[in-house]
């Protein structure tokens, strides 16, 4: 697909080619604002309780997941300004728009490298919050797979999260005369 290469083993139940496009277009759309492609680094432990800001994707179509960026105040900072080409206070409404949008351009980015694997899939808007002492809880059936990513000054991560197979069962034809 690309000369990208990933650190990040995929989890149990999340297709390779998921993790692989999430974390291409990770990279390759920092990269357009900052100026330099961040450092993909290895699988690690997210903390359970963090103070930061993230922007959240979902997706359905051929596969169904989402995608959460999470950002530290200094990363939210860090690509705010990148983004935008000035400084955004951590603490404004516009924090939250700059986040949402740089979320946004990676899912654009992911659903047309999708495109491009034959793999269907349509976005949502994203979602951000943002707080401290937040407790990252994810239901039971949920498996997730998180990148962090190295920019010069700070550090962010993204969390790949899908049901127990990222990808969809084929719609089975329902009978006309039982509807079974």
């Amino acid at each position: 697909m690309s000369d990208f290469q990933s650190t990040t083993p995929p989890a149990p139940n999340i297709e390779p080619l998921l993790v692989e496009i999430v974390q291409v277009a990770v990279s390759q759309t920092v990269a357009m604002f900052v100026g330099i492609e961040p450092k993909c680094l290895p699988a690690e432990e997210v903390a359970r309780i963090w103070d930061g800001i993230c922007g959240t994707i979902s997706f359905v179509g051929d596969r169904r997941y989402s995608m959460t960026m999470c950002c530290s105040r200094e990363s939210a900072v860090e690509l705010a300004r990148a983004m935008a080409g000035f400084e955004i206070d951590y603490d404004s409404v516009d924090m939250g728009d700059a986040i949402g949008e740089v979320a946004n351009i990676i899912a654009g980015n992911i659903v047309a490298q999708m495109d491009t694997q034959g793999v269907v899939v349509a976005m949502s808007l994203p979602t951000v919050f943002r707080g401290h002492d937040v407790e990252r809880v994810l239901p039971h059936n949920m498996v997730s797979i998180c990148t962090s990513f190295e920019l010069p000054t700070s550090t962010f991560w993204v969390d790949v999260i899908a049901g127990q197979t990222a990808r969809m069962q084929p719609i089975q034809e329902v009978c006309s005369v039982c509807v079974r």
